[in-house]
């Protein structure tokens, strides 16, 4: 798990942890993106609304995690690497985002 090379849950993981709010994504007790997904959901923190730069994004129902930067982008680990691209850009579906209350 990085910081050369990354899955789409270690990057997040190792995002957060290096921002100082490792506790915001479970302090890494949740390695998946499914196990992340149900963990935010368990909680009432996952919607499909109102998401706000710093919280995750989910696509394919937990196959896939990403963090949320606002205006409808988001980063994450893809096969070619990390990239910035649009909520809708990858063919996974969007399923919610999880609320890391990082933005307040």
């Amino acid at each position: 798990m990085g910081p050369s090379a990354f899955d789409c849950s270690g990057l997040v993981l190792y995002s957060y942890k290096y921002a100082g709010d490792y506790r915001a994504v479970g302090s890494g007790h949740y390695r998946s993106a499914r196990s992340l997904y149900y963990h935010f959901r368990s909680l009432g923190r996952a919607s499909r609304t109102g998401g706000q730069p710093g919280d995750i994004v989910v696509w394919g129902g937990g196959s896939h995690v990403g963090i949320y930067l606002g205006n409808g982008y988001a980063v994450s680990a893809l096969t070619r690497g990390v990239r910035v691209h649009r909520l809708n850009a990858l063919t996974a579906p969007f399923t919610a985002f999880l609320h890391t209350r990082m933005n307040r």
